[in-house]
């Protein structure tokens, strides 16, 4: 009994190990495609077979008919430029650099030069593993949380890819080769925030303001009570201050590589109170701004800039140096934070006095309270307190008595 075979020019079937791949030619090409179909969890290899040969079939009928067309030689280079370019008029400008740094440094030099036709889910589970593996500065392994916006940005990559049938013909993706099955990220290797990021309690705060010499102390205060990012805190301008009403309106961010931009999101730029305090240290500031405008007339640039350089211009990004951090945390006697710590500072101690979540939050002007949970620091001092109400709670009465039994 003579076995069925395929008519000509309908392709066939290899199986390597337990996966199966359609091979076939298109009309007019010189080779034939040898193209992944992936198997579902738990499939038998029946049902597999089966699945196999109507998918190539149809592929073939397609292409014979003229309504299908076959994977192209375009690359995960190739789609990632096309990405970043259909992108690059939705985005902030400095998210684009970071989306190209993201490719650029850790998928193009492993998948660059692959086909976006012949990317299947062992080769994504091979790219996740190359990143827990992959060595960075000081001989370290990188960091889940980078390897983590990697494996995001290469799924955006591959939504894009698969954004209709159109776009799906055009990369050559047949099906979607991301994993079904949920990543497993070691999060044993993550290592919790050093200490230099650690808000600072209401005394090391005191006590390093204290220390500032006085020009300096006034950028501290302003980063901490209005709770700014550096950008903003950097494009801050006289003309948005309403002493009057003691409010600033937050509206400009300034970064080195886009100069003056629209704040990081909508709900960033609004109005903050200015307590009466810090407009006192602000009027102070503006005296010594004029001295230092006199004596520098020749090179000055009125920008209207409230913390500018003696030249006028935006402070630069590195203006919190180490030098000056380790002699104002060394005279002080506390631990040296980063300039951004002083945001958190503000919004950790704002919410010891009392006030709720959803306050904070509007005082960092965040647009998800998520990201408000992971600024804000739980002091020793208030958490032991509220444990104390709880044990006395429970302990003020007789304990009743439960029906559930143990063993």
């Amino acid at each position: 009994m003579t076995k069925n075979r395929r008519p000509r020019g309908s392709g066939s079937i290899r199986k390597k190990d337990r996966a199966l791949y359609l091979r076939y030619r298109p009309p007019g090409a010189k080779r034939q495609v040898e193209q992944h179909f992936p198997r579902l969890p738990n499939e038998g290899m029946k049902d597999y077979r089966e699945r196999a040969e109507a998918e190539l079939s149809k592929i073939t009928l397609g292409l014979a008919a003229g309504t299908r067309v076959a994977p192209t030689a375009r690359t995960i280079h190739d789609l990632a430029e096309n990405y970043l370019a259909s992108v690059e008029t939705e985005v902030k400008g400095r998210t684009i650099d970071t989306y190209r740094a993201t490719i650029s440094n850790y998928i193009a030099p492993v998948l660059g030069s692959r086909k976006v036709s012949a990317l299947t889910s062992d080769d994504i589970r091979a790219f996740k593993r190359s990143l827990l593996q992959r060595k960075v500065a000081g001989g370290n392994t990188m960091a889940v949380s980078t390897a983590r916006r990697a494996m995001g940005q290469l799924h955006d990559l591959l939504n894009y890819a698969m954004d209709g049938q159109d776009v799906r013909e055009y990369w050559g993706i047949t099906f979607d080769p991301w994993p079904r099955k949920r990543f497993n990220w070691p999060d044993e290797r993550e290592k919790p925030a050093p200490r230099t990021y650690a808000p600072y309690t209401v005394e090391e705060t005191r006590t390093f303001l204290a220390a500032c010499p006085e020009p300096m102390r006034v950028r501290f205060l302003t980063i901490i009570l209005l709770m700014l990012r550096q950008g903003e805190f950097v494009a801050m301008r006289w003309k948005h201050l309403d002493e009057n009403e003691g409010i600033y309106n937050v509206v400009d961010n300034y970064s080195r590589n886009h100069g003056f931009t629209t704040t990081k999101t909508a709900s960033s730029q609004a109005p903050v109170p200015v307590p009466s305090l810090l407009l006192d240290a602000l009027r102070e500031h503006r005296k010594r701004q004029a001295e230092i405008r006199l004596r520098h007339a020749a090179d000055w640039q009125d920008l209207d800039i409230i913390f500018p350089t003696r030249s006028g211009r935006p402070l630069g990004h590195c203006w919190y140096s180490d030098k000056i951090k380790d002699s104002i945390v060394t005279k002080a006697g506390v631990r040296p934070v980063s300039l951004h710590t002083f945001r958190k500072t503000g919004a950790s101690i704002l919410e010891s006095l009392g006030v709720s979540r959803a306050e904070t939050q509007e005082a960092l002007r965040h647009k998800r309270v998520t990201v408000t949970d992971a600024y804000v620091a739980v002091y020793m001092k208030e958490r032991r307190a509220h444990i104390e109400q709880l044990a006395n709670l429970i302990m003020e009465g007789p304990v009743p008595h439960s029906s559930l039994k143990v063993g």
